[in-house]
């Protein structure tokens, strides 16, 4: 049977890895091959492959059409024709950018005739520190690397490295590592690693082969947003180069040991994310653009950025003391003390005027006819809570507890769970925080659960409608969240609640688990219950 989805691609930066990842896991649940086809250009890819859907070119605005051929191709229309239209558009967000018109340099700075080098300006803020220069790894260097590992046991390597990390991220930087692990399970990247294995070719020589042809074909975009995630397919590739090869003792770690300044050609996310935030003052980049995944990091961490400057331009200055102005774009290199008293000044200045604006912070929300409004915050993992209360935060409005089920290959225990409770309530102080049951199932799968195909990933099996089948894991979920109870102003949303008969029906679960845990003689505190109706 065959089927077709016409839709019009609706994401601000097109079809890139995040987006790409969310569609990924959605066409996966069937067993029909499914095809995007680019009307504009007419590039096809696997809509089962994050690199195959990124390879199609696809911008915001470009005319689409999902092909569907298989046993289930009803069943997968049904779904795709639904969320295409109503959830895929929402996958991704527009990006923030500085504005790339012209900047007077002002003039308090320009009479003390500073030695500036011009750069593209891409996270705004002053940064002061010692010119380091990161010393960069070149996949190069594995060209004629022998490996007696396996393909599959370098990914796992690398994947439980991305797991790890991606438990203690939030936001933007769990954003991109959850696109390297959608990457790492490519079908596209791993049917190309393996076909050149076959062929002859050292499992290093095989994935530096793959990775070239995946990029090529990105580097054709008409978007420097997908040419740019170029970058992150290396990234990938040297971490599985430098797992699969332990005896050439490479490593991609770099010590900063003050405030410090870095330069470098081009740096990958995960080079960024392996250095200490606290030294790092400032970017200075040769071929970062301004959707790169590593400035959206360096925007997200508030440091300084630009790019366009070679090394050599400032190599002179490399363990001196420099300024880097992403705001205006320039690099001054051996500030006279006039040029450096400037600087300072504007970074008391900037100071100033975030801790003028920082005095509003934590003052209640109100409109202006003086009606108070509670000001919460959603987060998706513990990390999240104390910068949002630092920013003023009533309270946690939404706590996704199913990001803790996700990317890993096991569920977490109660005692996991506990602690992740425990440390978003201690961080309110007393403040409300909604804690909600795992919404886990439809479009948010979980491997080690088996859940079965869903013909309405939506609204159909997911959420509390899972929990018989899984009791155990409501079970614990309860008895972590009752435990950490005590520690702060408990609520808890159950999703997805369609009849009181489900009202009753958790009621009496979570009675079952206080019975229990007081026959252990185990301690728990008492939650305020609501529902989320669906």
């Amino acid at each position: 049977m065959k089927k077709e989805v016409a839709f019009t691609c609706e994401l601000p930066n097109g079809i890139h890895a995040r987006p790409a990842n969310h569609l990924e896991a959605v066409c996966n649940q069937f067993k029909s091959t499914i095809t995007l086809k680019n009307l504009r250009n007419n590039n096809e890819g696997s809509a089962k492959s994050v690199l195959s859907l990124v390879g199609t070119d696809t911008l915001l605005n470009d005319p689409c059409s999902m092909l569907i051929e298989g046993e289930d191709a009803e069943a997968a229309f049904d779904v795709l024709a639904k969320y295409l239209h109503n959830e895929f558009p929402h996958c991704d967000e527009e990006l923030v950018v500085m504005d790339e018109g012209e900047v007077t340099l002002p003039q308090s700075l320009m009479r003390h005739n500073p030695t500036l080098v011009n750069a593209k300006r891409l996270s705004a803020g002053i940064g002061k520190g010692k010119l380091i220069r990161y010393s960069e790894v070149e996949l190069s260097l594995f060209d004629s690397a022998v490996s007696a590992m396996t393909f599959d046991h370098a990914k796992t390597l690398v994947t439980e490295k991305l797991l790890d990390q991606a438990e203690s991220a939030s936001g933007q930087e769990k954003a991109i590592i959850e696109a390297h692990l959608s990457i790492l399970k490519d079908e596209a990247l791993n049917h190309s690693v393996m076909t050149f294995v076959e062929q002859g070719e050292a499992l290093a020589k095989a994935i530096i082969l793959a990775v070239d042809v995946i990029c090529e074909s990105l580097l054709q975009s008409s978007s420097d947003y997908l040419k740019e995630r170029v970058l992150d397919i290396k990234d990938i590739a040297l971490q599985l180069l430098i797992a699969a090869h332990p005896e050439m003792n490479i490593s991609t770690e770099f010590t900063l040991t003050e405030p410090s300044i870095v330069i470098a050609n081009d740096l990958t996310p995960s080079q960024f994310l392996g250095l200490d935030r606290e030294h790092l003052k400032g970017l200075i980049l040769t071929q970062a653009g301004s959707t790169s995944h590593t400035i959206i990091l360096a925007r997200a961490f508030n440091i300084p950025a630009v790019s366009g400057v070679a090394v050599a331009e400032c190599a002179a200055q490399e363990g001196e003391l420099i300024y880097l102005d992403g705001s205006l774009g320039v690099v001054a290199l051996a500030p006279s003390e006039h040029v450096a008293t400037y600087f300072e000044r504007a970074i008391w200045l900037a100071e100033q005027m975030a801790a003028k604006e920082g005095a509003f912070t934590h003052l209640s929300g109100k409109t202006r006819d003086g009606k108070e409004i509670e000001i919460a915050a959603n987060i998706a993992c513990t990390v999240e809570a104390e910068p949002a209360f630092a920013k003023g935060a009533e309270g946690i409005g939404l706590f996704r507890t199913e990001m803790l089920f996700m990317d890993r290959a096991t569920a977490p225990d109660e005692d996991e769970q506990f602690h992740a409770y425990k440390t978003v309530l201690e961080a309110a102080e007393g403040k409300p925080v909604i804690i909600r049951t795992m919404d886990i199932g439809g479009d948010k799968p979980i491997e080690y659960l088996n859940l079965p195909h869903e013909h309405n990933p939506f609204l159909g099996y997911r959420a509390v409608r899972i929990y018989p089948q899984f009791i155990s894991l409501f079970h614990t979920q309860i008895r972590a969240i009752l435990r950490a109870a005590p520690f702060g102003k408990t609520k808890v949303m159950i999703p997805m609640i369609q009849s009181i008969e489900e009202i009753r029906w958790v009621k009496a679960q979570i009675n079952t688990v206080k019975a229990q845990m007081e026959q252990d003689g185990v301690a728990y505190g008492e939650f305020e219950l609501g529902c989320l109706f669906r």
